[in-house]
């Protein structure tokens, strides 16, 4: 190889390492930009509402507690209220576009900064290490794992029991 092809195949590579870094800078802006977006969009509605909606939903999660004869103690109601609150704010996901299209929006975040909590909820609702982690690691695979976040992972999550024993088979990770 002479001297000339060196420096061309180093100038090639310099300037494509050069391009990869500015698609990458102005992939993770974008993710910051719309990570601004939803939290104004967020705090402009939840400033207004949040107590509203929030006692709105206490007090329909306590109409179902209070239809229930089973209770034994506070505790026990606690758990039962936190139980109906779950399936709630699942149901949410489920019916209210609103819900539906932040979530689509999250799943669009490139760069995940709790990936941790996102594999354990999806370890906790069922799902296993395949798409969840990156082959041969334990390390948290955004790219794939957000597509195990569907219709079936919010009906996991809306019926998923916080209390009593959990049946079926799991794998220790």
């Amino acid at each position: 190889m002479t001297d000339d092809q060196k420096r061309f195949a180093l100038k090639t590579v310099r300037d494509f390492r050069g391009q990869w870094e500015a698609l990458e800078q102005k992939m993770v802006q974008k993710d910051i930009d719309t990570r601004i977006a939803i939290k104004t969009k967020d705090t402009e509605y939840f400033g207004e509402n949040a107590d509203k909606l929030k006692d709105e939903e206490e007090k329909a999660v306590e109409e179902k507690v209070a239809e229930r004869e089973d209770v034994e103690d506070d505790e026990h109601r606690k758990i039962i209220f936190n139980q109906y609150l779950l399936e709630n704010q699942a149901e949410a996901f489920i019916e209210n576009e609103e819900y539906k299209t932040r979530f689509d929006e999250f799943k669009g975040i490139k760069v995940m900064k709790y990936g941790k909590a996102i594999q354990g909820l999806l370890y906790l609702l069922g799902y296993t290490w395949d798409g969840v982690v990156e082959p041969g690691t334990q390390k948290f695979f955004w790219k794939t794992a957000k597509a195990k976040m569907d219709d079936e992972f919010i009906e996991a999550m809306k019926n998923y029991q916080c209390m009593g024993p959990k049946e079926g088979t799991f794998t220790k990770y």
